[in-house]
Order: structure tokens, then sequence, then C-alpha cells
């Protein structure tokens, strides 16, 4: 085994690698052999059957494993020679090689650059701490016991705050479109789950009542194709019913199996403070990952950050492609140097934060790995056992769930040593805060998606939550 250094680069080696074909025979010889018992070969018996008369029977056959293992070996000891911490896997380059004699191939290997951690305390950063109001806990009682109310059909107008059960079918222009229809659906006069002006027409309807309902569809719906467009639905009003709020009371609590309401508002109120705590860690995160990428500067495998620009572009260019399907976008020079502006904070996040946890052995226990991957089953009701096998089954994928693991635990490792002020807040102010400074960076973009979850939470009871439910609501509704 020959290993030859042809370059090095920008924390990149390449090395070519000669395996002879004697060496290839060896191995393939060995590796026949330690089969040859379970052989059966007519005219011999198991195990007895010449060595060359097996070669040329099973070659073929063994020579994908043994080429592995022989790059394998290769690939180690260029690492143990050069003393190489290697980031990622090698990158291989194999030719046309035949299956017969010498091979030579071409051997890639990116290594991480040497940083030097610096002292944690320069570090500083605020934890924010937001009060559960009253108001918010009574807030999402309501919703709680949304479901638990009584309706009783009544024989009058339709006013705000009642159910409206109608049959309806859309049309644009005259012609009905997809999902435009439904029977015996009810609609609550004032809730906003349906598009604007819809739920206001029914105002004064009344039961065996037949009449045509016009609205604009929102410039920002869902349906591309129905955004910002004229519509008319034409309506059957089937009944009317009155809604009689439940009371929050310790029946109420009991049924949601809870010993009475007090307890039942401890628990509202618990959930909202580790919702709050999530959203104000984001900021906190946020800070720390600010002041690491300007206290490093250290020199970056230029691989991985290609990689990252090209993670990153295929994500944006996929969400264009989604939008206009006939039109193939490619990535401009503008988007190509944005891109790697913020490919290049990711890779050097990560490795400072990689360097983090190598120095305070952190790592992903096998547990947490299965309770992100039952997280993501749940997601998929009747395919969980599919989505399982889909990560097992593949590296990248798990890696996914691996990374904003790791990430986080060198976070909250990481806030142990830092400069950490304490600061009551109310959730207004801290919604302003976010506001000003709303670009939360990540080192991945698992941890990005994430983030873009808590900061929406922001809002979960206000008009953006509400929009993103009536253009839902108002699909699933025509459907």
């Amino acid at each position: 085994m020959d290993i030859k250094k042809e370059k090095y680069e920008q924390l990149s080696y390449n090395f070519s690698v000669t395996l002879t074909e004697n060496e290839i025979d060896i191995v393939v010889d060995s590796e026949i052999t330690t089969q040859a018992s379970k052989i059966n070969l007519p005219g011999f018996r198991p195990g007895k059957a010449p060595i060359s008369i097996l070669r040329k029977k099973f070659r073929a056959k063994v020579l994908p494993d043994v080429l592995r293992k022989l790059i394998d070996e290769a690939y180690k000891k260029a690492l143990s020679d050069n003393n190489i911490r290697p980031a990622g896997e090698p990158r291989l380059d194999l030719g046309s090689y035949a299956g017969e004699g010498d091979l030579t191939f071409a051997m890639d290997i990116d290594c991480l650059p040497e940083i030097t951690l610096q002292n944690f305390n320069k570090i500083t950063t605020t934890k924010y701490n937001i009060a559960v109001k009253d108001s918010i806990i009574d807030e999402q009682l309501k919703q709680i016991a949304q479901p638990y109310r009584k309706t009783d059909e009544v024989n009058r107008k339709a006013k705000e705050g009642d159910i409206a059960v109608i049959d309806f079918v859309g049309s644009i222009e005259g012609t009905e479109f997809d999902g435009g229809k439904a029977q015996n659906q009810p609609v609550e006069i004032g809730e906003g789950r349906f598009i604007p002006g819809f739920e206001d027409q029914l105002i004064s309807v009344k039961k065996g009542d037949k009449t045509t309902i016009h609205v604009k569809f929102p410039d920002d719906y869902g349906a591309a194709e129905l955004a910002g467009k004229e519509a008319e639905f034409s309506v059957n009003v089937r009944e009317i019913r009155s809604v009689t709020a439940r009371d929050i009371d310790d029946e109420l609590a009991k049924e949601l199996g809870y010993d009475d309401v007090g307890k039942l508002r401890d628990a509202v109120s618990e959930q909202a403070k580790s919702s709050y705590d999530n959203y104000t860690r984001q900021y906190m995160k946020k800070e720390i990952l600010d002041q690491l990428d300007i206290q490093y500067d250290f020199e970056m495998p230029k691989n991985m950050i290609d990689r990252e620009v090209e993670a990153i572009a295929n994500e944006a260019l996929e969400h264009n492609h989604n939008q206009d399907e006939n039109h193939e976008h490619e990535m401009t020079d503008e988007q190509r140097n944005e891109f790697t502006v913020t490919a290049t904070r990711r890779v050097k996040l990560g490795l400072v934060l990689a360097e983090i946890g190598r120095e305070k052995n952190i790592d992903v226990t096998e547990q947490e790995l299965n309770n992100a991957l039952m997280q993501v089953a749940q997601n998929y009701p009747g395919q969980q056992q599919q989505v399982i096998e889909f990560y097992k089954n593949n590296q990248q994928a798990m890696f996914s769930l691996h990374a904003p693991i790791f990430e986080d635990k060198v976070i909250d490792a990481l806030i142990q040593d830092i400069n950490v002020t304490q600061k009551d807040i109310t959730l207004d102010d801290f919604n302003i805060l976010m506001n000003e400074d709303s670009t939360i960076s990540s080192t991945s973009k698992s941890t990005k998606k994430n983030q873009k979850k808590s900061a929406n939470k922001k809002s979960s009871a206000k008009k953006s939550n509400t929009k993103k439910s009536t253009a839902k609501k108002a699909k699933s509704k025509k459907s």
C-alpha cells in the first residue's frame, strides 16, 4: 500500500493511494478462504475446493467488501501518518478500475483546524425572566374549555358567537375550484377561522336560508392559485346553534385529569413558563453565538464551507422552485455571496462548539437520540415505524437529530461558565426586544428551523397565529 501526499491547501489533504494487485489478491483469498467451508462446488467436499477455482468463481463477489476494507485501512494510515483530525468522511475517486491489476485512487481529507479556546468568562448574556400573568392563564383556560362547550339548536337569526351549520360551494368567475365545497360544515361566527368577510356575512341568516357570500382571498393565502382572487360561495344554511361557554371549575379540571381547578391552573402556568423559558433561551443562545463568532478567527476547510453553501442554496432554491414549478432556478452571484457569509458563520461556530464539546467531554447519548427520533416519528401518525427505520438506516438523517442535541448541550454547559445577568421582563417588552433583532443565527439547518418555530411562539395568542389558522382552516373547510 503506497500513500503519497500530493497536495495540502486550506486544511484539505489530497492523497494518491495505490493498492497493488498482489495486496488485493491476498485479502481476496483470505475472504474466500474464510467462507470456503460454506461453499459447495460440484465434485468437491465442502471446504476442499482449490483456492484457484474458488477465486475464479467468487472473486467478483467478495471484491467490493475487500476494497472497502483496504480503502478504510489506507484512510486510517493517512490519518495516523499525518496526525490528521478529520472533518467528515474522505472523498474518493476510484477512477475506472475494472477489478483487475493495481488500483490507484485519489483520496481527499479535510482536517479540523487547531482551535485555542479562550476564557469563557469573557462572554456575557442576559437571562430574561418572563412572569406568567393571570390573564394569560385565563386565556389558555378558555381555549382548553372551548371543546367542552354546550351547543343548542335555535330557531332565530344568527348572531356573532353562534354556530351556523352550512353547505357551501365556492367559485371564481363562475368556475368551481378544487376544495371549494363542503357539507354540514360548522362555522362559528366571529371566531375568525375562515377567510376575512366570510363569517360576517352569516350574521342574520336563519335555518333554511340560501345566500351568496362574496369574499376576496388574502394576497398571502396558502394556495397560490387562489391568493388575491375574488370568489363567491353559494351557501345553504342547515341550522343555527347557540353556544354556552363551559365553566372553568373543578368538574372540568377532573375531566381533564386534575384534582381541582387550582391544579389545572398550575399546570397551565408551568406549561406557559416552560414555553417562555425556551423562548428567552433562544435570545441567550444568539448572544452567545454572536460573541463566539467575533472572538474566534481561524482558517477553515474550504470544502466544508462549499458544502454548506450548497446546502443553503438547495434549501432556498427548492423553496423558489416550489413557488414556480415551471421555472428552473439557479444560484446567482449575489446569492452565492450571501450564502457564503451564512455558511462561513455556520461552519466556524460548528467547529468552535465541537471543540468546546470535546474539551468538556460532551456527547449525545443513545437515549437522547432515541427520544428525538420518537418525537419526529410522532409527527407521522400511522407511519411511525417506517420513519424510525428510515432514520436508523440513514446516517445523514440520524446526524440531523444528533447535531441540534449536541449544540444545545454545549450551550447549556457554556451558560454555566459565562457571565449571566438575570432580568425580569414582560412578554410584550421581550417581543419588542426580539423584533429589534429578529435574525437568530444558527450553526445548522435543523437549529435554524427550531429557532424559527420558537420565534413564532411570541405571537401565539396574537394575530399571526390566528392568521395561520385562518388560512389553514379555510382550506380544510373547503375540502
